[in-house]
């Protein structure tokens, strides 16, 4: 019963963080909505104002002989029948054509109306019209003609002004802008709940970590949860989210410890392959982080930037624009030996950058001498993490997972479509590699599993387009170390090599 609740208390609030989610995001389209409505509305109003004009009289109405009767007799019974009356006389019909008659015209050009102030034979009579002088001379019409009409209902009657009519001087409407902007206001509002209610019922993305079991079924090996760093230094760049950064949280780093004893204890193999469904899902970041990770329990680990489109490890790690990478060694520009960095800062890790940019990326790493470097590197390391590119976008992690023993599947948290995911996971599995587990990544407070982090994850950012393009120069003077004294990677005396350099 417990957990049923757990279960209730977790979808209630991931159902109102969608709201909250839904509203924020399509907060534009509501403000869109206001000005475009509103502008509608107003031109509305602009075109359509049509002026009237009233012309008003209060008078009182008497029977003839009532003078010198009882005051009590009259206002309770009198006043009551011409109250009945008047209003009846006046919309007959009868003194209708009386007041066209009157003023030569086909029709009453005006509307009537009259209200009588309650026990007493008080009225005020008020016409409307589009023209100034037809509103006054209807008026004085009517107050001419009624006690003619009204001798044949209740007698003979006397009108008496208490305040003389005049012509209206301007109109008794204006254009209403602002009741425009309200009801644009109202309508903008109307909609816009109805788009967020449609967004929070459509959205159709993985938020918990049962959702990936119950959708791929794939276990989930460890969750990172969403931080966020502040800017630094006068370039405004974001501090590395890395394990080896003391202002990061501790949730971050155990998460990532976490899918490390995950891959210790239920690995298959040395080759791990690390990739995602879409771009800007964190696999990159997550992949240098398990080698971190491997790195500071004493593996020796080497991390492969296989992203040949838009490579981003060394970026991640800090390190200045590299001599040769990967895509240099494929295209036979740099031999083996010159590839990569031993990290000064942490001994057991190496990087084979991803630098030299390749037409054909997928073509290049089918290839034998991308076979050739996995294989001579698992004599000399315990682990090799490929970091690819995403799944369900391009083809290249389809074509390294023949390379692979395993592959990390990483998930971000409400981000990807479940279609685009269970498309990337299929490819995936075509290939034939085992699929260790999902890493659910960038998980905020709210989804079941390891607890979280609020924050914004500092991805290294890249569009669904700009894969086919280098991602750009690394800037050297944020490099953690001289690249001219890294030592090379791929032979046994490496370490010998760069001690000699030393």
């Amino acid at each position: 019963m417990n957990e049923h609740n757990n279960s209730s208390d977790r979808l209630s609030l991931f159902d109102f963080q969608d709201v909250f989610k839904g509203v924020r995001k399509l907060l534009p389209l509501f403000l869109a909505l206001l000005v475009l409505i509103s502008a509608v509305l107003c031109a509305y109003t602009y075109f359509s104002y049509v002026p009237y004009y009233t012309s008003t009289a209060t008078f009182t109405i008497t029977l003839s002989g009532s003078y010198g009767s009882s005051n009590s007799f009259y206002y309770s019974t009198t006043a009551a029948q011409l109250a009945k009356t008047f209003p009846y006389i006046l919309q007959s019909g009868t003194l209708g054509d009386m007041i066209a008659a009157d003023l030569g015209t086909d029709s009453v050009p005006g509307s009537i109306s009259v209200h009588s102030l309650e026990n007493t034979n008080i009225f005020t009579m008020t016409v409307s019209s589009s023209d100034p002088e037809n509103a006054y001379r209807v008026l004085m019409s009517a107050i001419d003609n009624y006690p003619d009409l009204a001798r044949f209902v209740v007698g003979d009657t006397v009108f008496t002004l208490i305040n003389e009519p005049e012509i209206p001087s301007s109109p008794a409407n204006s254009r209403s802008y602002r009741s425009a902007v309200r009801n644009a206001l109202l309508i903008s509002l109307v909609l816009y709940a109805l788009a967020v209610t449609l967004y929070v019922l459509t959205r159709s993305t993985v938020r918990r970590t049962e959702d990936i079991k119950r959708m791929l079924n794939v276990k989930c090996i460890g969750t990172v949860p969403f931080v966020k760093l502040k800017k630094r230094g006068k370039n405004g760049r974001s501090e590395p989210i890395l394990i080896t950064n003391k202002k990061l949280p501790h949730s971050f780093s155990e998460g990532i410890r976490l899918i490390r004893t995950k891959l210790e204890r239920e690995g298959k193999g040395k080759t791990v392959l690390v990739t995602s469904a879409c771009e800007n899902e964190g696999k990159s970041t997550v992949a240098v982080n398990l080698a971190l990770s491997l790195a500071e329990k004493g593996y020796q680990t080497l991390l492969i930037d296989c992203d040949l489109r838009n490579p981003s490890c060394a970026k991640i790690l800090g390190i200045g624009e590299p001599p040769a990478g990967l895509g240099d060694y494929l295209a036979g520009k740099a031999p083996l030996s010159k590839l990569g960095f031993k990290l000064t800062a942490m001994s057991g890790l190496m990087l084979i950058p991803g630098r030299g940019n390749l037409a054909s990326a997928a073509e290049s790493l089918d290839t034998s001498a991308m076979k050739k470097l996995i294989d001579s590197m698992r004599n000399y390391v315990d682990f090799i993490i490929l970091d690819t590119t995403p799944c369900a976008v391009i083809t290249d992690a389809a074509v390294l997972a023949k390379q692979a023993d395993e592959a990390v599947f990483v998930v971000r948290q409400d981000y990807a479509s479940k279609d685009r995911i269970l498309d990337g996971v299929s490819t995936l599995s075509e290939s034939g590699v085992p699929i260790l587990g999902c890493v659910f990544n960038a998980m905020q407070s709210g989804g079941s599993g390891y607890g979280g982090y609020y924050g914004r994850y500092s991805y290294s950012r890249y569009a669904y387009g700009s894969y086919g393009s280098h991602y750009g120069k690394y800037n050297e003077a944020d490099s953690s170390a001289d690249t001219d004294e890294q030592p090379t990677v791929g032979r046994p005396d490496a370490d010998a090599a760069n001690n000699k350099n030393q």
